[in-house]
């Protein structure tokens, strides 16, 4: 039962009433649920097991410490006997499961043994690095029955039940020094990441170390590492501030006269390594027991690990590594509560000290592996290469591509775009108001087949990611050159585009016959050759349409904002949320050596320029709008195109909100849909969330569904205009192009709904991971400005600082019990993040969407979290 009405009522998710097997409840954060089993119980039966107050619960004790959770009135539940009868008859159920997995433990482990811990399992377990928890159950369930000599027919028709499923789930959970939860959606993904054999090594063996009695070479390998480690840290103490000016940062390795005098050995390396895997993830039910070494590792490098109370002020971050971490210091509280990223902090604040972390380094890269430093950290192998072909595809001998020669492509984009993937080009149809719209896409599906290493490793990294420290391609950039894949490079000199465009580039184009209403009349696919690509940006074709013509451009607008009005007509809602607006320099940022073999030492720091954003809505311009309106539309062909020839594909679809909901989003919207996000905020609607989907289906927002009545209603809206940074679309062109040349999908109906999860889980992890990164950098660019001594700052700084507008974005006043404060979500919209704004316990909450004033206080750094805390502005400093 959720103990809030309000999603995401809590930082970390929605609270739920947990029963535990003895007849406790508890409240845990729905995001810490890591298993699901439907159908255990009937929802009859929980919904009457479900305490009827929530001051009925025993404990708080699933929520971390480290969250804003709700205080609960713990009270006695006064006796009823059908409630207390439905919830004994639950507790014997989950008793039941919890006996028959314990004798399914004792049974598969032989089978988990092998195809888990033994090298030769876990490199069968998945290509792409992790664990898909049912496939190991069911793997280790077939093992398991052929080693107890059951027939073949037997072992190939297994059932998975759930006590094999909640044992395997266990296992996994319970090795995490080869397995680590998917720390995003581990309940919809039940993905395992699998870590590398470096890692665990390290991990195994410093664990080793810990245990080892007093004298042996295993307790002298910790003991010598501490004492070297002192002498650097005692060598770093004497530098105090100066390593940390506002200059350009700088890896500096000295030479061991200049430095301490310590050179790490091969056993410190182990340790070192140690250490930084224990910062890659936050799962509190996984594999803490490794803070706990790392604690007593840092000990014997003379770290004060104990919690202690700080002082009601702003404290600089240049401090002794034993000082309680700045990280830690909101308004005036106790670091008592600060669980797990208490420690976290710690780790880092001693790998920086010892020059094995720079300060400036992004501590949620660490959890992915990625790496935009300037070091010799995990150097990237070799690109793969495609499989070597002739002229033409094998599978393109078949079918010729269709050459549109001389046809105008405009290919319109930002001027730092990199991946140039989509280009437009119109034909007029004669004597009616009528165009064909061409949207070329790039297609590297020409030189690339599902089965080469390029394109495993795209399905590995599923899009291409876009961070401040820089930008990780789906595909290597010298591939996208070499191959000839996008339309057009902007570095290329002028006589290298004329030779790639004599030869012409290959495309998979979508086209589709539209009429003066908006309405589609035709439509079809078909691979392609084109030459005439014309490169401009999004403002310079805005500036041409601003003045009345009868290019191809004015013609396109004409019907671009035809087609958009159709989709207002239906439904769509255009409104989005201003993000944070900062530049980092210098890119990329100096980073720690692999194995340094002197001490290095960290000068400078990134300049971080932060933007004030502006209160007004963002507004699109004319070029934008044009060029959104045909990619949507090119995924519409694509849907109604493999939907006529039954060719499976991954759909995107939203489900509308109730009938009156849906009605009071349109009237609030303007004539081309769009809406503020504090207009949709305040409205109380909360739009469902958009999804994959495995047949065509309606997309609210997007205004698409079958009453648009046109001849492509019926397909929905499928992306396929993005092969260059979205491994989906690269999908759908292999996909569709098969079918066009009458051979078999290489995705099934069955395989391509099975791997539907895992390209959600990608999607959402990928979105998560630029949110994190991108508030990692502006909290560290606030938390300077913070620091900045007195009078440094320039007018622009200061403004930053406050006061500043913001809007209430969850109204519930979240009382801490271990802090004894308050705090409202708000949403600070010249920075374009969310902050916790401290809030006085006896006031009531404002309502959603209230605007108050805010002035910037804290920003609280623990681990791989950050946190900015503003407070209202007639708060006393």
């Amino acid at each position: 039962m959720p103990s809030s009405s309000v999603p995401g009522a809590t930082r970390t998710g929605t609270e739920l009433c947990v029963l535990l097997p003895w007849g406790s409840i508890v409240i845990f954060i729905e995001n810490d649920v890591m298993l699901r089993l439907p159908n255990l119980i009937g929802p009859e039966l929980a919904a009457l097991a479900a305490p009827a107050d929530m001051a009925h619960i025993v404990s708080t004790e699933g929520i971390d410490p480290t969250e804003d959770a709700s205080p609960k009135r713990n009270e006695q539940e006064p006796f009823d006997a059908a409630r207390f009868g439905a919830r004994s008859a639950a507790c014997a159920a989950l008793r039941a499961l919890t006996r028959m997995s314990e004798t399914e433990m004792l049974r598969l482990r032989p089978a988990f043994r092998e195809v888990c811990l033994s090298k030769e399992g876990v490199a069968l377990i998945e290509e792409e690095g992790t664990a898909y928890m049912p496939s190991v159950a069911y793997t280790i369930l077939q093992r398991t029955m052929q080693a107890e000599g059951h027939c073949f027919a037997d072992v190939a028709s297994a059932r998975v039940a759930q006590p094999v499923l909640l044992a395997v789930h266990r296992m996994l959970m319970d090795t995490p020094s080869r397995f680590v939860a998917d720390d995003i959606a581990h309940r919809s993904s039940h993905r395992f990441s699998l870590r590398s054999d470096r890692e665990r090594e390290a991990i195994e063996t410093v664990d080793e170390w810990v245990r080892a009695p007093k004298g042996s070479t295993e307790w002298r390998n910790l003991e010598g590492f501490g004492q070297r480690a002192k002498e650097v840290l005692a060598w770093r103490a004497k530098l105090g501030g100066e390593t940390m000016p506002a200059d350009e940062p700088e890896r500096v390795e000295l030479e061991a006269e200049a430095g301490p005098g310590v050179q790490w050995r091969q056993t410190d390396h182990v340790i070192l390594r140690f250490l930084r895997s224990t910062l890659s993830t936050r799962r509190s039910l996984q594999g803490y027991e490794y803070l706990s070494i790392a604690m007593d590792v840092l000990k014997r490098a003379g770290a004060d690990v104990t919690v202690q109370p700080v002082a009601h002020r702003l404290q600089h971050p240049e401090r002794s590594f034993t000082d309680v971490p700045r990280d830690l210091v909101p308004y005036g509280r106790d670091t008592g509560d600060a669980g797990i990223d208490h420690q976290g902090a710690l780790v880092v604040r001693f790998l920086q000290a010892v020059g094995e972390m720079p300060p400036w380094e992004d501590h949620a890269l660490l959890q992915v592996g990625v790496d935009f430093t300037t070091n010799e950290r995990d150097a990237p192998s070799e690109t793969p290469q495609p499989t070597p072909r002739p002229k033409l595809a094998l599978h393109e001998a078949e079918m010729e591509r269709f050459d549109f020669e001389q046809l105008p492509v405009h290919v319109i984009d930002d001027p730092t775009a990199h991946e140039l993937d989509d280009g437009i080009s119109i034909e007029r149809v004669a004597g009616k108001d009528e165009i064909w719209i061409h949207v070329h896409v790039a297609d590297p599906t020409s030189i690339m087949d599902p089965a080469d290493d390029l394109a495993r490793r795209a399905r590995r990294q599923h899009n291409t990611l876009y961070l401040p420290e820089g930008r990780w391609p789906l595909l290597p950039d010298e591939m996208l050159q070499a191959g000839r894949l996008s339309l057009g490079s902007k570095s290329e000199t002028e006589e290298q585009r004329e030779e790639r465009q004599k030869h012409g580039l290959c495309a998979l184009t979508f086209s589709a016959r539209v009429d003066a209403q908006g309405k589609v009349q035709e439509y079809c696919v078909r691979p392609s050759i084109v030459h005439n690509v014309q490169i401009t940006t999004y403002d310079e074709v805005s500036a041409a349409l601003e003045v009345d013509g009868t290019s191809d451009l004015h013609v396109l607008q004409r019907f671009a904002r035809a087609m958009l009005h159709q989709r207002v007509a239906n439904s769509s809602i255009a409104s989005n949320m201003p993000g944070p607006n900062f530049t980092l320099s210098p890119v990329p940022l100096p980073g720690a050596p692999a194995t340094p073999s002197t001490q290095t030492l960290f000068r400078g720091f990134p300049k971080i320029d932060i933007g004030m954003l502006s209160l007004e809505p963002p507004a699109w311009s004319k070029a934008q709008d044009l060029v959104s309106e045909c990619m949507l539309l090119a995924g519409r062909v694509a849907g109604a195109c493999a939907a006529d020839r039954g060719v499976p594909l991954v759909y995107r679809s939203q489900e509308a909100p109730e009938a009156a909901a849906a009605a009071k989003l349109r009237g609030l919207r303007d004539e081309d849909g769009n809406m503020s996000w504090l207009t949709l905020l305040r409205s109380g609607v909360r739009l469902a969330p958009g999804n994959a989907s495995h047949a065509p289906a309606p997309h609210f927002a997007l205004g698409i569904s079958p009453a648009l009545d046109d001849a492509a209603a019926h397909g929905g809206y499928a992306r396929s205009t993005s092969p260059l940074r979205r491994y989906p679309d690269i999908v759908a062109h292999w996909q569709l192009k098969a079918s066009l040349a009458g051979r078999t999908a290489p995705w099934s109906q069955e395989r391509l709904e099975a791997d539907m999860p895992r390209m959600a889980r990608m999607d959402a992890w990928s979105r998560s991971l630029e949110r994190r990164v991108r508030y990692f950098w502006m909290a560290l660019g606030l938390r300077r400005l913070l620091d900045a001594p007195p009078g440094s700052l320039t007018p622009e700084e200061q403004a930053l600082l406050g006061p500043l507008d913001a809007v209430v974005a969850l109204p519930d006043v979240r009382i801490n019990p271990s802090r004894l404060d308050a705090r409202v979500r708000v949403f600070v919209p010249q920075l374009g993040i969310n902050a916790e704004c401290g809030w006085h316990r006896s006031i009531a909450a404002a309502e959603l969407g209230a605007p108050l004033k805010v002035r910037l206080h804290d920003v609280v750094r623990a681990g791989v979290r950050s946190s900015v805390i503003v407070v209202p502005e007639h708060w006393n400093a």
